[in-house]
């Protein structure tokens, strides 16, 4: 704990933290210096509750609850697992298989430390576009030049769909509205997702989930 948050991290008194604890796949990572110690396996956990704040972090092993794997792709400087569908209210998007980087080389990018959700302009539009259909009286306006957001008073789980991202191995991610959509006001809600652009080393467009849309997951 501290008395004191300073510096990027600490720039107002609700943002401010005491610091970032790294657990990337470097040997320099405090994960990977535990594991080559012999202390715990190379694996990591968290499981937060994004409504009341709060959750579960483990190292090592879980031993319950019974969890469900995707692969992650090998020597990659990120966590990358490979995405195949995605959909949006249970309805299957049309994407091309270069868009979701189905092949070995790229992947789909899972980052905690990444507040947001980039997807690719194609995907982006395709998701934006279902979402808004089911509320098409709704006004959008930008905040602080780069949110859309809108006006909504009823519950939002009810009003717009779920997203599903379905990975290699049958896993499957879904994000509900209150996920994916973060209120700055009572009535006041914005769209988490966001028009990426991301690029990998050859040009490829790039898919990058970040914490708000999940809050359970598990790295080995």
């Amino acid at each position: 704990c501290g008395n004191r948050q300073s510096g990027d991290l600490g720039s107002s008194t609700d943002a401010a933290v005491d610091g970032i604890l790294g657990f990337g796949q470097a040997n320099s990572s405090l994960l990977s210096q535990l594991a080559a110690a012999g202390n715990v396996r190379k694996e990591f956990a968290h499981c937060l509750d994004v409504v009341k704040g709060g959750g579960i972090f483990a190292i090592g092993d879980v031993v319950s609850p019974k969890v469900k794997t995707t692969p992650m792709v090998p020597n990659m400087p990120h966590y990358n697992v490979i995405l195949e569908e995605v959909e949006v209210g249970g309805n299957p998007l049309d994407l091309p298989t270069s868009l979701l980087g189905t092949g070995d080389e790229r992947g789909t990018i899972i980052d905690s430390g990444t507040t947001l959700a980039y997807l690719p302009p194609m995907l982006y539009d395709l998701v934006l576009s279902q979402i808004l259909d089911r509320q098409p009286g709704l006004k959008m306006h930008t905040v602080e030049e780069q949110f859309s957001c809108f006006q909504f008073s009823k519950n939002v789980d009810d009003a717009f769909p779920t997203v599903t991202f379905k990975f290699k191995g049958s896993l499957s991610l879904t994000v509900y509205p209150h996920e994916y959509l973060f209120q700055i006001r009572e009535d006041v809600w914005c769209i988490g997702w966001q028009n990426g652009g991301l690029q990998n080393h050859d040009g490829r467009q790039m898919i990058l989930l970040g914490g708000t849309v999940y809050s359970c997951f598990m790295l080995n």
